[in-house]
């Protein structure tokens, strides 16, 4: 695994106003063990956005009876299979360690489950982002077979045709269709292809 040590000169050019700190990212390692900073704080974290997450999204295989803290920020715990515990970067900073989901993995985990990921206007403009810049296409398309969840892959194929983003990935194996966004009503377009049900761009038409 990958270790970077981060110096506060990073910080104060990665996160201008200071709307984040070392302290900060570290805690999650402090609430639950294993942790990984992940959905739409990793969208912040790795430029994929230009939104501001206030909710520090913290990943885990540890169940939880308390899900959300306050402590100076607001701390949402989320506990995936182990399975799905995967693609992470660790730094380490003069307040601790943590780890990331790396960028892949942070918008899988946001195609997976959308609520955590800012709302699908957000994920949409980090997946728009990540297409325009030199990221591995591949191990994204690695990654979300690895989840083993053919809704994911419908949404990422679907979301990926319509951005016009270059990317090879397969049709899902899904016998019927699935809502593009899993919490709004399943009324749109039916997309064949991707078997989804576009329940978003309808909405600003």
């Amino acid at each position: 695994m990958r270790v970077r040590i981060l110096f506060d000169e990073f910080f104060d050019k990665k996160f201008k106003v200071a709307r984040i700190s070392t302290y900060v990212l570290a805690g999650g390692d402090m609430l639950v063990k294993p942790s990984a900073i992940a959905y739409a704080s990793a969208l912040d974290f790795h430029d994929l956005t230009t939104q501001v997450c206030y909710t520090m999204y913290i990943q885990t295989t540890t169940p939880v009876r308390v899900r959300e803290f306050a402590i100076g920020v607001r701390y949402r715990i989320v506990t995936v299979k182990p399975e799905k515990f995967f693609g992470l970067q660790t730094f380490i900073t003069k307040d601790g360690m943590f780890r990331v989901t790396d960028p892949e993995k942070t918008i899988i985990d946001c195609l997976d489950k959308p609520i955590y990921g800012g709302g699908m206007d957000i994920i949409i403009e980090a997946l728009e982002e990540y297409g325009t810049e030199e990221y591995d296409k591949e191990k994204l398309v690695r990654y979300a077979l690895r989840m083993k969840s053919q809704s994911l892959i419908a949404r990422l194929g679907y979301l990926c045709d319509y951005l016009g983003i270059d990317i090879e990935v397969p049709e899902p194996k899904l016998k019927g269709y699935v809502p593009l966004v899993p919490y709004l009503p399943k009324e749109g377009r039916r997309i064949r292809k991707w078997k989804i049900i576009d329940n978003y761009f309808p909405l600003f038409e």
